[in-house]
Parts: C-alpha cells; sequence; structure tokens
C-alpha cells in the first residue's frame, strides 16, 4: 500500500508534556516530506498557538542582514538570509523545505559529504540558525514504573524547530542518522526510516510495497531501453563496415 504524504502536524509542546527527540526528528521529516507545522502550547487554547513572528522578522530584516553584514559573518552557527525574492511566509516555508531536502538527499548518499557540506558550506544551506537561543529546561515525566527526565525546548517558531530536528537527525551520536532513507521510486523520494519486515533484510530503498514493485518495473524499462539503445549502435557500426 502506498504510503501516505503528511499534509497538516499539530505539536503539543509544554513543560508538562514537552516534545521528544525522536517527535522532533519525525516532525522534521515529515516537513521535509510536504507537512506543514503547527506547535501548541496547551490542547484546547486557541490563543496557544506559537505565532511565527521569528518568520516576519526575517523577511523583514533580510535586506538590512544582505547589506549589513561582510561576508563569511555568521549571527550564530549557520547562517542563511532569505532570498529577495521571499516576501510571505507559504514562500519563506517553500524555500526552507527545499533546502532540508537537499540536504537530507544529500546524506543519504553520502552521510560524510553531506555532513561536511551543511557544516563548511551552511551559510548556503540553512534559514539563520538559532538552536543556541532554545531554551531548555530538564522535566521529570512519571511513567507506569517511575520516571523518565527529558528537556522541554521552547521553540518560538516551526523554523527552530525544524532546524534543530535537521541536527538532531543528522548527529551521528544519535541513533536517528544511520535509519534515515530516501525512496529511491523517481517520482515519490519520500523520507522515511528503516523499515524491518518480519523476514529478510531491512528495507532502505522504497517507502512502501507499492514503490518497489513500480520502481522495479521503472528499472525494467530502463534496462531495455539501454539494451535497444546499445544493440542499435552496434548495428550502425557493423553497417558502417
Amino acid at each position: 500500500m502506498e504510503q501516505q504524504r503528511p499534509k497538516n502536524l499539530t505539536l503539543l509542546n509544554n513543560p508538562t508534556e514537552p516534545l521528544t527527540e525522536q517527535e522532533i526528528v519525525a516532525a522534521t521529516v515529515a516537513y521535509a516530506n510536504g507537512a506543514t507545522l503547527t506547535i501548541r502550547r496547551h490542547s484546547t487554547k486557541a490563543e496557544s498557538i506559537v505565532r511565527d513572528a521569528y518568520v516576519a522578522e526575517m523577511i523583514a530584516t533580510s535586506n538590512q542582514h544582505r547589506t549589513s553584514k561582510p561576508n563569511g559573518e555568521r549571527n550564530g552557527p549557520l547562517n542563511f538570509v532569505p532570498p529577495a525574492t521571499v516576501t510571505t511566509e507559504r514562500e519563506f516555508y517553500g524555500e526552507l523545505r527545499s533546502i532540508v531536502r537537499s540536504t537530507l538527499s544529500a546524506w543519504v548518499k553520502d552521510p560524510v559529504a553531506g555532513a561536511r557540506s551543511l557544516i563548511e558550506n551552511a551559510p548556503s544551506v540553512l534559514i539563520e540558525y538559532r538552536a543556541w537561543e532554545i531554551a531548555g529546561n530538564t522535566v521529570l515525566r512519571k511513567t507506569p514504573t517511575g520516571f523518565r527526565l527529558g528537556t522541554h525546548y521552547n521553540f518560538e517558531s516551526p523554523v527552530q524547530l525544524i532546524e534543530f530536528g535537521l541536527l538532531l537527525l543528522l548527529d551521528e551520536g544519535r541513533e536517528f542518522a544511520g535509519n534515515l532513507c530516501q525512496c529511491h521510486y523517481q517520482p515519490c523520494g519520500l523520507f522515511f526510516f528503516e523499515k524491518q519486515g518480519e523476514t529478510g533484510r531491512p528495507q532502505r530503498i522504497y517507502c512502501c510495497e507499492d514503490h518497489i514493485e513500480l520502481g522495479h518495473n521503472a528499472k525494467g524499462k530502463e534496462r531495455m531501453a539501454a539494451l535497444r539503445a546499445k544493440r542499435m549502435a552496434e548495428s550502425k557500426r557493423r553497417i558502417k563496415r
């Protein structure tokens, strides 16, 4: 069955019910796959939605950032100024999504080169990164058998969550990076985590069974087309002789 692409994802995040690192990473992958993210501090209060003043500020000040900063100067660990053509929140998130997708795709193909590119070419990779400014508080969560310590990250914008989630995802010291995959069926390109079936090797090539079949069929057609082209070229060479 074909895997469904997420559309809208609402995330509850407060000191009592903080987002876990796994949930932050899952939300980042969902965003890369096309989802829009909304963060709520409470489950019922409409005013609890985290408003995106951050994005509005970035759009409004992008020209100032572009003209006032010398080449190479960074405001924080990573820095990227939105293109001048970005004037709306929707365009901003579209630009960010394309950057996140290209970053993840590069990493899936070559983790070492992808990670190096993320760090060394940061100004061309991410929107201005402010994860170091995120307030994080240690919280204690009760469990049926005791408790578990965690961290409540007080994200001021979905942008902060996406940026932080991207670094969590690609951090080689965490378990997420090694399980990240991208569907090889060209019309799809969905990011997903390695799937272990009841038997056999884990599935890392295609996101679902439908795309396994479609991908194999497409590759079969490509091989046949290449074989026909090769035979035609050989036939033309023989005729010339």
